[in-house]
Formats: structure tokens, sequence, C-alpha cells
């Protein structure tokens, strides 16, 4: 498994704003920590259902960047975390940009590797539970 390749995939497939592309590359039976509206989300019709709602808010020019990569694994197991920049134009006609902390455990699977787990989340400041500002890469 190639993890620059991996990276690749995931980065268009999200900048497309492509949902069946975005899927395509989760296990059935993945498990997703997102950063937003649900604890988890423990297979990929639950996931489906929240990349769909992402990208409705979306009306194009999508950008996806993970920055930072740091790749640990084996033939059977690549794990991928670093920063997610994601941008895109939303459909009030503004622009929604957030960079989030991010990883994915990559396994073999039917077609061709798979995403088998992602963790996002946002570190929150300690006194007001806000996020933090976005770190500058």
């Amino acid at each position: 498994m190639d993890a620059t390749q991996l990276i690749s995939s995931y980065e268009q497939a999200v900048a497309s704003i492509d949902v069946d592309g975005l899927l395509e590359l989760y296990a059935d039976h993945v498990r997703v920590f997102d950063g937003t509206s649900a604890w988890q989300y423990p297979s990929k019709d639950e996931w489906r259902a929240a990349v769909v709602e992402w990208f409705g808010y979306l009306s194009g020019n999508g950008i996806c960047e993970i920055r930072e990569p740091r790749v640990a694994g084996s033939d059977d197991l690549v794990v991928i975390s670093g920063l997610a920049f994601y941008a895109a134009d939303d459909r009030q006609g503004g622009r929604a940009e957030i960079v989030s902390r991010f990883t994915q455990v990559w396994e073999p699977g039917d077609g061709g590797p798979r995403i088998t787990h992602e963790h996002t989340s946002l570190p929150l400041d300690d006194q007001c539970q806000h996020p933090l500002p976005q770190p500058t890469t």
C-alpha cells in the first residue's frame, strides 16, 4: 500500500465533492470518529449520511490537503496522521475553510486498500471550549 497514493486518492475525492468516490475508499465496517455531529459513525452507511450532509453544504471549488503527514505501517496496515485542510465554496456564496487533526487506518480490502478507521478532531481552548485558531503551516 503506497501511502502517497492513499493520501492523493482521499484528497481528490474530497476536493471533487464526490460522495460515491469518497465512500468507495471506506470499508463497509469502517468506524469514523468525526469532529462534529455524532460521537461516532460505526458503519459505512451511517458515515455516508454524514458525508451527504457535509457535501450538501458545498457548491464547488473544493480543496483537500493532508499536511505534515506521518505514515507508519506494513503491507497489511497503514496509519496516516496529519493536519487536514478542507476548503470549498458554500451554497450561501461564501467560502468554508477548516483545519483539523486527522488520522486514518487503511487495510487491504476488496478492490484495493480501504479506510477501516478515521479520526478527526479539533483542539479546544481550555477556557472557553471553542476551537483553537488554525495552525499556520
